[in-house]
């Protein structure tokens, strides 16, 4: 299993954007979405331990997209089983 970022320039992006429309390849069975912003950190970087874990990565300033779609789609979402074999449900972002 391997996990690959690509970092892109900040794109600005309005409510109602239309962001995707499909994703992967032929043969790639999923993807992570991740957003951050750089603007502020967290809440989970208020933990010093978290913060010291997670330095010089984006993580401390991660967003849960769940709660930036619309309500019917976060509820069908959240319902979904978690696919992170490591992590299971938990998430330092979404609570």
């Amino acid at each position: 299993m391997g996990s690959h970022t690509h970092t892109f320039p900040p794109i600005p992006i309005l409510a109602g954007d239309v962001i995707a429309t499909s994703v992967g390849v032929a043969g790639n069975v999923g993807m992570d979405w991740g957003v951050y912003d750089l603007r502020q950190m967290n809440e989970a970087s208020n933990d010093d331990a978290w913060l010291e874990l997670h330095a010089g990565e984006q993580a401390p300033y991660a967003q849960c997209w769940l709660t930036m779609l619309p309500d019917e789609e976060e509820k069908i979402l959240q319902s979904l089983p978690a696919g992170d074999q490591k992590s299971g449900s938990q998430s330092d972002y979404c609570k």
